[in-house]
């Protein structure tokens, strides 16, 4: 079944349970746009009031290898329409299947969404390898599928990259640091960021446990101690975003667990401050 037809089920004049609000999906039916995405949601209520909320675009990228498509599978699964969208092809006129991202709504990412209307935050998901996302030649016709600049970016970035350096601290190695700093500053010249949140997720960090630390709390330090180093190793890019956080990401996840609901929450507060035109 394709993309298109495993999504044309529309959602309309649902019902908040907080606040008795008619939320209805308004599409964009352009030919770059996925149906399970909306740009806009708009809430109408009893007493005649309407709002509309623009939906955040979140870039998403990582290589394959560092377990970028399943940390994505795990975010839809718990915030978003329960299966993964199949990649799309994008390019420009003469070559749109060039490359490939896979656009994915999270209509429950937003934790605090049924308290009140203005809490209801449509996210959309643009996932993209890394190697596309280095490429400029992908970047003007990112923006065109997407419809203009991203909101937020989330960099899956695996465990085994997190070395020990020469200070005798834990992060990236010089070379490695200037090819996750390099690809964020061409998305900021393409315009395809501004200063938007970029939050890391260190995939398998629990591959950085030393086996002698078998305390919980002791790992916890640990843990936000390599957090904190990795962040460091990436702070020349910190100027150029409006927020810059790493996340551990232990894997497996059971199969009723959270999405680390920490940088969840982080992520939709800081989503929820970018400005959108």
């Amino acid at each position: 079944m394709c993309i298109r037809d495993r999504y044309q089920r529309r959602v309309r004049g649902v019902k908040s349970a907080a606040m008795g609000c008619a939320i209805s999906e308004e599409d964009d039916q352009s030919e770059y746009r996925d149906p399970a995405v909306v740009d806009k949601v708009t809430i109408s209520g009893e007493s005649g009031f309407k709002k509309t909320v623009k939906a955040r675009k979140l870039l998403f990228m990582g290589m394959d290898d560092h377990g970028r498509n399943a940390v994505v599978c795990q975010v839809v699964q718990r915030h978003g329409n329960g299966a993964k969208a199949d990649p799309m092809g994008f390019g420009p006129p003469s070559n749109k299947n060039m490359y490939q991202v896979s656009v994915d709504a999270l209509p429950r990412l937003d934790l605090n969404r049924h308290k009140n209307g203005d809490e209801i935050l449509p996210v959309n998901c643009y996932e993209l390898d890394f190697t596309t996302a280095q490429d400029r030649g992908s970047h003007p016709a990112l923006l065109t599928f997407s419809g203009g600049p991203v909101h937020a970016v989330v960099v899956v970035l695996d465990a085994s990259w997190v070395k020990i350096l020469e200070s005798g601290e834990m992060g990236l190695t010089p070379e490695d640091e200037a090819t996750y700093i390099g690809c964020l500053e061409k998305l900021g010249q393409s315009n395809i960021i501004g200063r938007v949140p970029v939050m890391v997720l260190l995939n398998n960090i629990q591959t950085l446990r030393n086996p002698d630390c078998v305390c919980h709390g002791e790992w916890e330090e640990r843990k936000h101690k390599i957090e904190l180093d990795v962040k460091l190793s990436l702070i020349d890019i910190e100027e150029q975003v409006s927020d810059l956080i790493v996340f551990g990401l232990e894997q497996p996840l059971e199969e009723n667990q959270d999405f680390n609901p920490t940088a969840i929450e982080w992520l939709v507060r800081k989503i929820r401050k970018v400005a959108v035109d």
